[in-house]
């Protein structure tokens, strides 16, 4: 049933709402409840019972939080006024992140909503420059756009970023047969620029490509090889006595 009002509804109006919504998420016994049956009476239960006021009026903000945290709260925890902190597993947290923040292998620019992806775009840039990937097989390195000779070859070859989507081809796609097959007209564009990819073989057996630290003997990033490069010490202060 949806109240009619004289004037413009005011905050206090649609306090009952809340109070009902309220009332049905205290009555589940969600510990009972798995977290998709949680998810499934939130959808079927409280959801209808807004929808008939929101076809009229527009709730107001202050409701329309004290519901959304309901909810939220209901379906992460057993306590409807206690927020939990839900605990992702990291790789499962990692790729989830990934499939939001990667197009065709690349990071985008843009921002998105999250908590930590502004924090974490910040740092990319840090990282990137102080990885490289170590050629293994070649299929998980893109032969232009990866750093994989120090330098990518985007870089290397002054390559405009425009047509950078367009350059799609792995390192394995460039190595036929034990040896490097790379085309006359590139040969010719950049004769000194080569050598560092000839330099480089890929191994008879099967080893994956990997993204190294290039600071680290053994290439593993760690906390303290982090703070070494990012965290530039400030020089020493020289003390010179008074006259």
């Amino acid at each position: 049933m949806v109240m009619i009002f004289v004037g413009k509804p005011k905050v206090c109006y649609f306090h009952y709402i809340a109070d009902k919504v309220r009332t049905k998420l205290a009555a589940w016994k969600a510990k009972l409840l798995s977290m998709a049956s949680r998810v499934q009476l939130v959808k079927s239960t409280i959801l209808s019972m807004l929808i008939h006021c929101l076809s009229i009026y527009k709730l107001p903000g202050s409701i329309v939080k004290k519901i959304e945290t309901w909810m939220r709260n209901f379906i992460g925890s057993d306590n409807i006024d206690k927020k939990k902190i839900v605990n992702v597993d990291w790789k499962s947290w990692s790729n989830l992140l990934k499939a939001r923040v990667k197009r065709n292998g690349r990071i985008i620019k843009y921002s998105i909503k999250s908590s930590i992806w502004h924090e974490i775009q910040e740092a990319h840039g840090t990282v990137m420059e102080n990885c490289m990937w170590s050629i293994g097989n070649g299929t998980r390195v893109n032969f232009w756009l990866d750093n994989w000779l120090g330098q990518s070859l985007a870089s290397k070859f002054h390559i405009p970023e425009k047509f950078h989507f367009a350059l799609t081809s792995e390192v394995s796609d460039w190595w036929i047969n034990n040896s490097w097959s790379i085309r006359n007209n590139i040969q010719l564009a950049f004769p000194n620029q080569l050598h560092s990819i000839f330099a480089v073989t890929i191994p008879d057996v099967e080893i994956e490509d990997l993204f190294i630290w290039k600071n680290a003997k053994d290439g593993q990033l760690t906390l303290k090889e982090a703070y070494n490069t990012i965290i530039k010490p400030n020089p020493s202060t020289t003390w010179k006595s008074f006259p």
